[in-house]
């Protein structure tokens, strides 16, 4: 076959079989909204020099020493394109092999004139916005190799009609809108090598037949609605590179025909309803990358034999029922980047085999809670480690004291609700990379300003119930990106820096059961909405700029030494949902104004030295569950607009 350049065509005698061809495309391009991509595209010139059309030479059939053209290929993927396929004359297109119109914006249906592209290998129309049927008519395009339909709006079932593509050897109709069963004609494409249908409606069981497609090496038919076990005959497909079921409604265990996949490198039947423990003969399957089984019913223990998948690189069984200890050979997981074992009830130590990963990036053990002991020095051989989160565990001890000189990479540290102590590891000043850090709900110690330093991406800040003291640095002020600080329930002491007021992304800061003094900063960006400084010896009076606040929805400056009058700029805060001022020397009248706030959830006043009487505006609150204006100077009767407050629980409500 002589394939012709765009260039060697205009040499050739003119048939008007290429003039037809040019014919049926002009009509087509003038249905298009865009007429930019086809400058080209014109009458004067031969369809063969025109933009994304090839052409091909063959002998006249009347006349075999007369060379004639014809278009073989459309490829016009991402040029924008705006229309619909319905208006395109396919049947004047006889001898065309390829046709991609990938990435544009094609609207309507795949019309059932396109079955006259009786030639036709390659045919991808991904990426638009097609909607109607796949059109059974294209059971008649018995040459096609490669049929990728995916990325669409396409509805309805798969027709059987597909069966008939006995030389198909890619069929992807992803991410649209099909429901309906698999057909069994599907089964009959024998020369499948990726079958994609993930992310539709589809429903009901996946096939026995299944195992018939013996040249299939890419199976994807995740985020579907297939119920019932795994077949076993699966394990038929020896050829299985790439297994992909997660997100469906899969019952029963993994079925022991799958040992059979021994050239299986990814498989992820994650986010299902699969029981029973994991096989020990997945360790014989040493070409796996990728194993995920995560947010299923598994349990029983992690085999050993799991070391024997030296070529993971991610290993994911969390949330499931997995118990026992972390087997040491998991240690031979010599190019692990990602290990998920959280949400389980595992026990035991980390196993110092674990520092053979090198290349681990991500480690999230979080909520096993009889994971246990100290960790052990071989955790600081993460160097390119993004990830450390063991949160919510029993994890106890001191940390390594080069932990975080040498995992300089670190955006995340979460290691809340432990029983760690001792000092926060100083290498942990200079980790310029961090986004976030929990060591709530620990015994860490130390001086909290040689603990942290300047963190440029620094979101998430929690420090809460642990034992630390010192002051807070103005350094914190150069956090630009912080949102949220808790520290609370330490030993903190001096007074609040101005800067930290002054930061413009902060939404969250908890500074309550400290030592701290000074006066409440008058200055808060305009995006802060909960500020809680209770249980401190802040004194002074509340100033009249937090009014300014206008996300404001929790304040909390309880139990201090505040004094002086309520300011009625508060009213301004009309997101307000709590207002907690009690235990502090605050007095003068209750401002009548606090009843054009939001309030819906406390209002408590008690234990201070407010007097005269309360005033009725407060009956407004309709929704504010707990009032509590005890153990002030107040007189008067309770007004009798309180009865309308329909959410007040009369137990809480305390005068």
């Amino acid at each position: 076959m002589l394939l012709l350049s765009l260039v060697s065509l205009p040499h050739m005698g003119t048939a008007s079989n290429i003039e037809s061809q040019g014919r049926a495309l002009l009509q087509w391009k003038a249905t298009l909204q865009k007429q930019q991509p086809f400058i080209t595209w014109t009458s004067k010139t031969s369809p063969c020099n025109w933009i994304g059309i090839t052409c091909r030479a063959i002998l006249s059939r009347r006349n075999h020493h007369h060379v004639m053209a014809t278009i073989t290929r459309i490829q016009l993927g991402e040029m924008g394109l705006e229309g619909k396929l319905e208006t395109l004359n396919f049947s004047a297109l006889p001898s065309l092999r390829v046709l991609n119109l990938n990435n544009n914006a094609l609207q309507g249906s795949i019309p059932a004139t396109i079955s006259a592209l009786t030639k036709l290998i390659y045919l991808d129309l991904s990426s638009n916005n097609i909607t109607g049927i796949i059109p059974p008519e294209l059971g008649h395009l018995t040459k096609l190799k490669i049929l990728w339909l995916y990325n669409n709006q396409i509805s309805g079932s798969i027709p059987h009609e597909i069966g008939y593509l006995v030389n198909l050897h890619e069929f992807d109709i992803s991410t649209n809108q099909i429901t309906g069963f698999i057909p069994l004609s599907l089964l009959n494409l024998t020369n499948l090598s990726v079958l994609s249908l993930y992310q539709n409606q589809i429903s009901g069981y996946i096939p026995h037949e299944i195992g018939q497609l013996v040249s299939l090496k890419e199976f994807y038919l995740f985020l579907n609605n297939i119920s019932g076990p795994i077949t076993p005959n699966l394990g038929n497909l020896t050829k299985l590179e790439h297994l992909f079921l997660y997100n469906n409604k899969l019952t029963g265990s993994i079925p022991a025909e799958l040992a059979s996949l021994v050239n299986l490198r990814m498989l992820d039947i994650s986010k299902n309803k699969i029981t029973g423990s994991i096989p020990t003969w997945v360790g014989n399957l040493t070409n796996l990358e990728f194993f995920s089984i995560n947010t299923n019913n598994m349990d029983g223990f992690i085999p050993h034999e799991i070391g024997n998948l030296g070529n993971l690189t991610t290993f994911d069984i969390s949330v499931n029922q997995i118990i026992g200890s972390i087997p040491h050979s998991i240690g031979n997981f010599s190019k692990l980047e990602y290990l998920f074992l959280f949400a389980n009830q595992l026990s035991g130590s980390i196993p110092p085999s674990l520092g053979n990963m090198k290349d681990l990036l991500h480690l999230r053990l979080f909520d096993n809670q009889y994971l246990s002991g100290s960790l052990p020095p071989q955790i600081a051989n993460f160097t390119k480690l993004y990830q450390l989160d063991l949160f919510n565990n029993s994890f106890s001890g001191i940390l390594p004291p080069d932990l975080f000189k040498r995992l300089t990479l670190l955006q995340y540290v979460v290691l809340g609700y432990n029983n760690f102590q001792g000092p926060i590891p100083i290498g942990l000043k200079n980790s310029t990379n961090l986004i976030r850090v929990r060591l709530e709900r620990n015994n860490f110690t130390g001086d909290i300003s040689e603990s942290f330093g300047v963190h440029p991406y620094l979101d998430y800040v929690d420090m809460s119930f642990n034992r630390l003291y010192g002051t807070l640095s103005p350094s914190w002020g150069q956090c630009l990106n912080l949102t949220s600080f808790r520290i609370s329930g330490n030993k903190i002491t001096g007074s609040i820096p101005s800067e930290i007021g002054q930061l413009p992304k902060l939404q969250l800061f908890d500074i309550s059961s400290n030592d701290m003094v000074g006066e409440i900063p008058r200055e808060y960006n305009m995006y802060i909405f909960h500020l809680n400084m209770s249980n401190n010896h802040f004194s002074g009076t509340i100033p009249p700029e937090l009014g300014h606040l206008s996300s404001l929805q929790i304040l909390d400056l309880s139990s201090n030494n505040l004094s002086g009058r309520i300011p009625v700029e508060l009213e301004k805060c009309l997101d307000l949902s709590s207002l907690k001022l009690s235990s502090n020397n605050l007095s003068g009248n209750i401002p009548f104004q606090l009843g054009n706030l939001n309030l819906h959830e406390v209002l408590d006043l008690s234990y201070n030295l407010f007097t005269g009487e309360i005033p009725s505006q407060l009956g407004k609150l309709m929704e504010l569950q707990v009032l509590n204006l005890s153990h002030n100077e107040l007189a008067g009767q309770i007004p009798s607009s309180f009865q309308y407050m329909r959410g007040l629980d009369i137990t809480r409500f305390i005068l």
